[in-house]
């Protein structure tokens, strides 16, 4: 069966509707549906309303009684265009399910006939006599329909009307597409899970969800342009956005929608780094990382303030601006000099015949790649810096960050390594070596897929919501265990206090 959700805007809210109403009114209006059997629910869902959801083997059908319901619950009478739009596809729908039954004997098999996932989204023009109501055509939000689920967009598409049916509200799509990589295929299981994520509000999680539709209805009636922005900026906090213009927004505050998606949909610069991308958009909301040098830390219990000495009171920590080949350049070469015996890459380029010298041109190579990533995903790179004797200041130490909502999958690696001139790594160059060399670059690039798949999968696992990715922080080895990386961690840790975002590490084993 297709279960088809009717979903009454405000208007339709406040009629004072109960469920013994919807029931009573559903029995009256089947004789006009023309198809059994069908089913009504109702449910109480997050914002004081009510979700009206008819099961019935017919599309058409569905729709008669969405309307039919809406309109005498509005009107106190059913409105008849709405009636001759949808008789003519009911009785369409009718001969066909009866052609259906015949051959089915039973009404359990012909219900396993419609027993399907379709996504339908349908508006009605407003009008005097008949107002909008959005109509959706939802999964069929059971373990069978969850098991014969294959492809992730299917997944995340079913796991989004789940929520909405049992909890309320996806707070960030970002944590809805890591969990939907991730999500167990056992429904039990499922739905005993979904409760504890971050990236979802309401029902039975313990976090209130706001009523966005409600309170931006009353806003905009207000026509003040400032609480409107000061509404829409806390919401874009609330998805993970920040205004990085005010004056712009605050004139796109002046007129907006009524519409609270519409409003939105209508700023382009607050969709993801990727539908950005996607659409060829520009950028207009974004995170914004500071274009100055944040404050000075306050040390929290997690971190202790360096012991203060002449020389710690000449560093200093902020933004580095790798479009300068210099810094780049500079930073790279602290990366080299950081990781000169990490054991994880160290393993990766492993002690096979060919390996020899092989280490540190792999490590270069990575610690290209990172900086050429950061400058492409706009991330953030900090570094401590030290004024040294013949007055030029020099790096001792970088983090390199990684913005919320963004993947690396996403970036285009391969294309990047030839754009910016990163190049393959060693053991990719190998392969047009001495037979030694070809050797040991297939042994030594299966074991980077490895380290790359589990690091992955771990971080898909334990970091599933929105997220800054502390993907590199290196010290020079002179200065290591003096306080720089405790300087970079608390610049960091007030990043995080300021987004309201966690931050994520990956940490080589030992």
């Amino acid at each position: 069966m297709l279960p088809y959700a009717c979903r009454r805007n405000s208007e339709l809210a406040e009629s004072g509707a109960s469920a013994t109403d919807f029931s009573n009114l559903f029995q009256a209006a089947m004789p006009l549906a023309l198809v059994a059997p069908a089913h009504l629910y109702v449910l109480n869902r997050s914002y004081g309303r009510h979700s009206l959801v008819i099961m019935s083997p017919s599309m058409g059908a569905s729709s008669l009684l969405c309307n039919v319901l809406t309109g005498y619950l509005l009107y106190g009478e059913v409105p008849m265009a709405a009636i001759e739009f949808s008789v003519g596809i009911a009785l369409i729908c009718l001969g066909i399910l009866s052609l259906m039954t015949l051959r089915s004997k039973s009404s359990t098999v012909l219900a396993q006939r419609f027993n399907a996932a379709v996504f339908l989204r349908c508006v009605w023009p407003r009008s005097e006599m008949w107002p909008q109501v959005s109509c959706v055509v939802d999964a069929n939000l059971d373990a069978k329909a969850w098991a014969n689920i294959t492809s992730l967009s299917e997944k995340e598409v079913f796991l989004q009307a789940l929520v909405k049916e049992l909890h309320g509200s996806v707070v960030s799509d970002a944590g809805l597409k890591s969990y939907a990589l991730v999500a167990p295929s056992e429904y039990n299981l499922l739905l005993s899970q979904l409760k504890t994520q971050l990236w979802l509000c309401g029902g039975d999680t313990g976090r209130p969800c706001d009523a966005p539709v409600a309170n931006w209805q009353n806003v905009v009636g207000g026509k003040d342009p400032q609480k409107t922005a000061a509404f829409a900026q806390n919401l874009l906090r609330w998805r993970g956005m920040e205004v990085s213009d005010e004056q712009a927004f605050l004139a796109w505050a002046r007129s907006p929608p009524e519409d609270l998606n519409a409003a939105l949909d209508q700023h382009l610069g607050i969709l993801g780094p990727q539908r950005r991308k996607a659409k060829g958009c520009e950028l207009r909301l974004w995170w914004q990382p500071t274009v100055q040098k944040l404050r000075e830390p306050e040390y929290s219990s997690h971190s202790q303030k360096p012991s203060a000495s002449p020389w710690m009171s000449q560093l200093s920590a902020g933004l580095v601006d790798f479009s300068t080949p210099a810094l780049r350049d500079e930073a790279i070469e602290l990366l080299v000099a950081a990781f000169n015996d990490e054991p994880s890459f160290r393993w990766v380029v492993g002690t096979e015949a060919g390996s020899e010298g092989q280490y540190l041109r792999y490590v270069r190579w990575l610690a290209a790649l990172a900086v050429h990533v950061i400058l492409a995903v706009r991330g953030l790179s900090l570094a401590v810096r030290e004024d040294g004797e013949d007055g030029e200041d020099q790096m001792l130490g970088v983090a390199l960050l990684i913005p919320p909502e963004t993947r690396l999958e996403d970036v285009g690696l391969a294309e990047l390594t030839k754009t910016s001139g990163v190049g393959l790594p060693p053991f990719h160059r190998s392969f047009r070596s001495k037979k030694v060399q070809v050797s040991w670059g297939r042994a030594a690039r299966r074991r980077e897929r490895a380290l790359s798949t589990i690091t992955r999968d771990t971080h898909r696992q334990l970091a599933n919501m929105p997220h800054w990715y502390l993907w590199f922080l290196a010290v020079k080895p002179h200065v290591q265990g003096r306080g720089v990386g405790t300087l970079l961690l608390d610049e960091i840790q007030k990043l995080q206090d300021r987004d309201v975002f966690p931050c994520y590490l990956d940490s080589g084993w030992v």
